[in-house]
């Protein structure tokens, strides 16, 4: 008898919408993945790091498959990249990753009198 492989497979994203971002501002999350053949259900798990000393920002549910990120506060006085990932799962050992880079826009530097 021959063996049914079983892969998860990233089918769409991730992406996220706006993009860039403001400081400090949310981003819809879009990802779709599936279970090639035997159909498990999936998990996921979402984590973001960001360059330019920035914090990761927040997500809402880093276990959705479409969360919302909230993306750090950037008073670097430059745009920064900040990269979310995501892990699917099924459960029994097969997983797919995969990233999106985003961009965070700086706050302005405004001096007022």
């Amino acid at each position: 008898m021959q063996s049914i492989a079983d892969a998860v497979t990233i089918t769409a994203g991730p992406a996220g919408t706006p993009d860039p971002v403001a400081s400090s501002g949310p981003v819809a999350l879009t990802l779709s993945a599936s279970d090639s053949i035997l159909g498990h259900t999936l998990t996921y798990a979402w984590t973001a790091t960001c360059a330019g000393g920035l914090g990761a920002g927040t997500l809402d549910d880093a276990t959705a498959a479409t969360p919302v990120w909230t993306a750090p506060a950037n008073a670097t006085g430059a745009a920064q990249a900040c990269t979310l990932t995501v892990v699917a799962s099924d459960g029994l050992g097969q997983t797919a990753t995969a990233a999106w880079t985003a961009t965070v826009q700086s706050i302005p530097d405004v001096l007022t009198i």
